[in-house]
């Protein structure tokens, strides 16, 4: 079968078609372009990076991190969510902490608490993600695998022992081949990419040979590169089939069959050529050409770059791109039969080397233990432009926590590369470490055996769009619906809603659609805030059933992380952390914070009893414990009428329509007090008919606990509780009001960092790894910004690691290093 080659010109050549406008006959065109636009307008994806403050921890310790939430189509901060989802796996997916913060301008902040009360030691995974996030699935999050020690017990993990036997693993668990392009044609040769994997999941080095299936003659031989991976070409003849063979280092082999070469198709071949070309071949079975014109599509992150159609004939030519249309990052090279199908697809990797530079300086060559750091920070684009940029400052001690910078998960191997193939990747950042000279190579390499994971073509062909259940939450919210009792919608419902969050009170109202759904949106409140909604009717009826919307709980799609914990300098840092936890016990830090703790929780406790001795048993008051004044069954025993017993609070006055608060009616209360007895209100006049010896308790609310009722109490609250009022410790259920505790903004503290310029602070060793973080360094007009911070006691290198971006998208990843004597 003959074969050709046709090829794609410059793109200032004439022979190429950059497609602006069409005749009618580009209607098919047209319309892909069309669907590729609408997916990028409808559907803008948001991408996340984490800069952490080390790799690896103990328990007792906090997780620093510093999150950047950028639109994926220009890697710019995006505005478009405003919430950010922290979650804390296990290694099987088990969502252990949650944390919620606010995003200012795409940044946000914060400290998990590694607390061994909810973790053991062993290996975890941090997430971050926007609700609007989980329209397009888990596997879109950011995701960093984490190990975690416990020098409070000394032991690295559970796993430690799996984690040794995995590492010295040297069976291939699997080996697969992906044909250029993404098929094999036969009679056209074509490159195909491999990769090894051991069963812990990283890349295994392997050797072997092609043998035609029947024949034991090599056609081609091929040998891993990097990282289990490998290439080699082949042109397979019709009708014939192949497997590979793997030789063992123990001499033994093990066949691999490659995939069948289809009769006829289409293969796509690229390279690299020089600094700024890529070569392109496409090359077609004879019977394809009937004189037609393909298709040739170029994106990145989902915006078309090119759109090309080069003519099917014989010409046989070998044309260049110019790369430089194309940003820093993953280009998408589709190819279109004339009939419009998605025909072969090559994933590019275009480095322009233009992420932003760093100018740091500091002020000594080399420091002494406890000594004051000042660092200068001038950042530049790649026009030598100061630049207005947000960063974040790791500084830690080599000697403690060592790292291996191509095993990095950092804001260039993730939003560039990882952010949007499919897969674990092994070593990320060693495809932009400068200190490897074959790191282009090989990420073309990893690039022929990776998927794209932003979209298929399947779906975008046939109209298929991800399903949007979430909008970008642009703030907390309080959301649910009103229904009668026989779960109908109650339309035009007033529902109010009080909380009390940071000190003060909440208390807001509006008016539910005409489905009955409501929505409290502008809430800034803390976690664990608790919050009552009540509904009535628009005629203030209380027949009605509030329902607050839950959360569905998060289903992670599984881990594809590798089973391989990389213990690289954990047990030294086991070991350095059980350091110093002894020292701190030594002068009895770690004994004074547990006792702290419990003077805190004693502290609650005593609230607790004065709380306690204040509740009455089965009350249906709104906010338990908490009344002005508290009139007890053994005092309501020694009473013969109800109102003697009101009589002796200060302030009512018992009069023959109700009874009156003189301190709420100077609050603004002019009504008479609403009385509630077992959940019910009822009226004043009732009041006369109830046995004090019958009752529980009294709580009379005419200060800021009213509030709690909203209008209904604005004159004050007198709730009665029966000796029969309920059987369990919570109030009756009362359907038109909810409580409710959503999960709120998390408190951030402030990264502790010492202070030696006093005589005072130099009796204990500081033994910390992290000596200084900042997730907060800006960069004014000049570029320039300024920080500093004293050494610990460690002696040795200490690295500083600055993450970031400017307003424009530029990324930066500068690491140095110090010296301290």
């Amino acid at each position: 079968m003959k074969t050709f080659t046709i090829c794609v010109k410059l793109l200032t050549a004439l022979s190429i078609v950059i497609l602006l406008a069409f005749s009618p006959a580009d209607d098919l065109l047209d319309a892909l372009l069309a669907k590729i636009e609408k997916r990028a307008a409808d559907y803008p994806q948001e991408k996340i990076h984490l800069h952490l403050d080390k790799p690896y921890y103990s328990i007792g310790e906090d997780m620093w991190f510093k999150a950047y939430v950028v639109d994926a189509a220009g890697n710019m901060l995006s505005d478009r969510s405003k919430i950010l989802y922290i979650d804390l796996l296990d290694d099987r997916d088990s969502v252990k902490q949650t944390l919620l913060l606010p995003l200012m301008n795409g940044t946000a902040s914060g400290n998990v608490h590694l607390n061994d009360s909810l973790l053991s030691a062993g290996k975890y995974h941090i997430c971050a993600y926007t609700k609007w996030m989980q329209n397009f699935g888990s596997e879109y999050f950011f995701r960093k695998d984490i190990s975690i020690v416990n020098a409070l017990k000394g032991v690295v993990n559970s796993a430690s022992e799996k984690r040794i036997n995995n590492k010295n693993l040297a069976t291939v668990a699997d080996v697969q081949f992906f044909p250029e392009g993404g098929h094999l044609v036969s009679g056209i040769r074509t490159k195909i990419g491999f990769k090894a994997l051991k069963p812990d999941g990283l890349g295994e080095d392997i050797s072997g040979y092609i043998v035609e299936e029947g024949s034991t003659g090599h056609v081609a031989d091929f040998k891993s590169e990097h990282a289990g991976m490998g290439v080699f070409a082949l042109m397979p003849v019709t009708g014939k089939s192949y497997n590979a063979i793997i030789k063992h280092a123990d001499g033994s082999e093990k066949r691999y069959p490659l995939p069948k070469a289809d009769e006829s198709g289409y293969v796509l071949n690229m390279n690299h050529v020089g600094a700024d070309s890529l070569s392109v071949k496409i090359s077609t079975s004879t019977g394809l050409i009937a004189d037609k014109e393909a298709i040739l599509i170029a994106q990145c992150n989902g915006i078309v770059k090119l759109a090309a159609k080069p003519k099917l004939d014989n010409t046989g030519n070998l044309s260049y791109i110019s790369t430089k249309k194309f940003p820093t990052g993953i280009v998408q090279f589709t190819l279109f039969s004339p009939e419009m199908k998605p025909v072969a697809e090559r994933l590019v990797f275009v480095q322009h080397n233009d992420q932003l530079s760093a100018d740091v300086k500091t002020d000594k060559p080399e420091y002494p233990k406890r000594g004051k750091v000042n660092i200068g920070l001038d950042v530049t684009n790649v026009y030598e432009e100061a630049v207005i940029g947000s960063f974040s400052v790791a500084v830690t001690d080599e000697g403690k926590v060592s790292t291996d910078e191509n095993n990095e998960t950092t804001i260039l191997s993730n939003l560039l590369l990882t952010s949007d193939i499919k897969g674990y990747i092994e070593q990320p950042n060693y495809y932009f470490n400068l200190q490897n000279p074959d790191r282009s190579k090989y990420l073309d390499l990893l690039l022929l055996t990776q998927g794209w994971r932003r979209f298929s073509w399947a779906d975008l062909l046939t109209d298929k769009y991800p399903a949007i259940k979430y909008q970008p939450e642009q703030s907390l919210a309080v959301t649910g619906s009103v229904l009668t009792l026989g779960n109908k919608p109650v339309p035009k419902a007033k529902v109010n809603l009080i909380a009390r969050s940071g000190g003060g009170l909440i208390m807001l109202n509006t008016v539910a659609d005409d489905q009955g759904h409501f929505a409290f949106t502008g809430l800034d409140i803390a976690d664990s805030t608790k919050v009552m909604v009540k509904a009535t009717r628009a005629n203030n009826g209380t027949q009605v059933k509030t329902v607050i919307d839950r959360k569905p709980r998060l289903n992670y799609a599984g881990n594809y992380s590798a089973l391989y914990i990389n213990s690289t300098g954990l047990d030294n840092y086991l070991q350095q952390t059980r350091n110093q936890f002894t020292e701190m016990s030594k002068l009895g830090l770690i004994k004074n914070a547990i006792a702290l703790k419990e003077v805190n929780i004693k502290a609650v406790r005593e609230r607790d009893k004065f709380t306690m001795a204040k509740m009455i048993p089965h009350s249906s008051n709104l906010d338990p414990g908490n009344a002005d004044y508290v009139i007890k069954q053994d005092k309501l025993e020694q009473e013969t009428y109800l109102t003697d017993a009101l009589a002796t609070i200060p302030g009512l006055e018992v009069k023959k329509n109700g009874i009156y608060s003189t301190r709420a009616s100077s609050l603004g209360g002019a009504k008479p007090m609403a009385i509630i007895l077992d959940g019910a209100r009822i009226p004043a006049g009732v009041m006369s008919s109830i046995n004090p010896f019958d009752l529980a308790g009294i709580e009379v609310l005419v200060g800021a606990s009213r509030a709690i009722y909203g209008s209904e109490g604005s004159s004050g609250v007198i709730i009665i509780t029966t000796k029969r009022g309920g059987e369990n410790d919570s109030p009756p259920n009362i359907f038109n009001i909810a409580h409710y505790t959503p999960q709120g903004y998390a408190a951030v503290k402030q990264f502790y960092s010492p202070a030696y310029d006093t005589p005072n602070q130099t009796k204990m060793a500081d033994l910390r790894s992290t000596i200084y973080w900042n997730p907060d360094v800006v960069t004014g007009s000049d570029g320039k910004a300024n920080f500093s911070f004293y050494n610990a006691d460690g002696t040795g290198t200490y690295k500083v690691t600055i993450e970031g971006m400017d307003t424009k998208g530029g990324l930066l990843r500068k690491t140095f290093t110090y010296v301290v004597k």
